[in-house]
């Protein structure tokens, strides 16, 4: 799938399409949505996505642009200098590891709730590649990551865990409740043989 193509989207029921961006199609014209809650028997299309966990697209109002950023690199084995100062680097050619990290906007905590509800919900309890189990059967906030990668003109799909540093820091709070700061979000792939 190309970054501009539509796909069909298989709604839970609670979103807000309108909110979502998603699509509708009459012949083969596609226009957003304006329904604010999910009507039966109606297909929704969405048109390209950043970054998906497991099964949950991440919406685009959780992504500050600018702040997004996607690799899909080369694993290197031993890498070493010798006595010259001459770097030897082996790289593993079929081992790709991603990274995808993005920043939000500053988000209520019920709007982060929701971000971190649907993204708990997709960590995986045990993965093995080639028979090695990645994590013991603990759960490691590791899931399933599927992202844009601007230099492969492409989506990749790695297992990626997401990094320990997620940090929050409250913009203010009062007795409406709390509102957060940006937070920053970095998946890192355990550099899965089979990934795509």
């Amino acid at each position: 799938m190309a970054y501009n193509d539509y796909k069909t989207v298989t709604p839970v029921g609670t979103e807000n399409p309108s909110r979502e961006g998603w699509y509708e199609k009459t012949g083969s014209t596609y226009f957003k949505t304006s329904d604010s809650t999910v009507q039966n028997g109606k297909t929704y299309y969405q048109r390209g996505f950043l970054v998906k966990v497991g099964n949950y697209t991440i919406p685009s109002r959780f992504i500050k642009y600018e702040t997004f950023q996607a690799l899909w690199s080369t694993t290197d084995v031993d890498s070493y200098r010798d006595a010259n100062g001459t770097l030897h680097r082996d790289s593993v050619m079929k081992n790709k590891v991603m990274k995808v990290e993005w920043e939000t906007p500053d988000l209520s905590n019920a709007e982060f709730e929701e971000l971190m509800s649907n993204v708990r919900s997709q960590y995986l309890n045990s993965s093995s590649v080639d028979g090695v189990n990645l994590f013991n059967g603990k759960q490691a906030k590791s899931a399933n990551v599927t992202a844009w990668i601007p230099e492969e003109n492409a989506y990749k799909t790695d297992v990626c865990y997401l990094t320990s540093d997620v940090t929050f820091s409250i913009r203010y709070a009062d007795e409406k409740g709390l509102r957060y700061n940006p937070v920053r979000f970095a998946f890192i792939g355990y550099s899965k043989p089979s990934a795509t």
